[in-house]
């Protein structure tokens, strides 16, 4: 009775320790950027951030019947040269459409942005033309013959 607690503390152990590992990993998605924070217990923190926009591709995967069971899986995102992967998290399709929707309304915000820029930019120049439009009105003198002939001498 007594070696079966003692022979499973190891194992009871290992599950806390794995338990802890993955409550202090951190995956948050912001409006523009995404962060990836893994922190280890009594250990180092890494974190990782990206901006939303820069991302290449997102999939998901789900590994096994219990992961297909409780729905979690592992989200991954490509972004330049590196690789995000949101690890053992819930609704794995859920997330992938969350980050694209993000990505979709942030791209488009920088795109209505720019237009915006544009066309005040545009706006400035047809007021500074309008502003001018009586100096553009004004004949332009052509020296004549004997004039260009004594400017060259």
């Amino acid at each position: 009775m007594v070696a079966l607690p003692m022979l499973s503390l190891p194992f009871i152990a290992w599950l806390v320790w794995e338990y802890v590992d993955w409550k202090n990993d951190i995956f948050m998605i912001t409006s523009d950027e995404i962060f990836d924070i893994d922190r280890k217990p009594f250990g180092k923190e890494e974190k990782r951030a990206a901006q939303i926009e820069s991302i290449l591709n997102t999939s998901y995967t789900r590994e096994g019947i219990i992961a297909y069971m409780f729905n979690y899986g592992t989200v991954k995102i490509t972004v330049g040269g590196a690789q995000f992967d949101f690890q053992d998290v819930a609704d794995p399709a859920g997330v992938q459409a969350d980050i694209n929707r993000r990505r979709m309304v942030r791209i488009a915000k920088k795109n209505e942005d720019a237009g915006k820029d544009d066309r005040e930019r545009f706006a400035t120049w047809i007021a500074a033309y309008h502003e001018n439009a009586d100096s553009f009105k004004k004949p332009i003198i052509v020296p004549k013959d004997d004039e260009k002939k004594s400017s060259e001498k």
